[in-house]
């Protein structure tokens, strides 16, 4: 009964396979090792990983960036240490 267009009774009650997931190396090439397939991939992930960290870094300088700036218009200027402190009674003493 089962041909080209219908089922038949080896798959019944298999469903359908999804097409395996595209992954794309570097060289562009899929190694059909799996030695190789997983070397490439931890490249992958590596090379995926530093790029993440390159943005990270990026943010980070440009909120420090507005962050100083927004301090130096309310008038900071970081030459002079706070003169308030947590210690009350270190700051009344001198020294002997």
């Amino acid at each position: 009964m089962g041909g080209p267009l219908g089922p038949t009774e080896g798959n019944l009650h298999k469903p359908p396979r999804a097409p395996p997931p595209k992954l794309f190396w570097h060289d562009g090439i899929m190694p059909d090792d799996p030695v190789d397939k997983f070397l490439a991939e931890q490249k992958t992930l590596e090379s995926h990983r530093h790029d993440l960290i390159k943005e990270v870094l990026r943010q980070k300088d440009a909120a420090i960036k507005a962050f100083d700036e927004k301090l130096e218009k309310l008038g900071y200027d970081g030459e002079h240490a706070s003169k308030r402190s947590h210690h009350k009674d270190d700051v009344d003493k001198k020294p002997e």
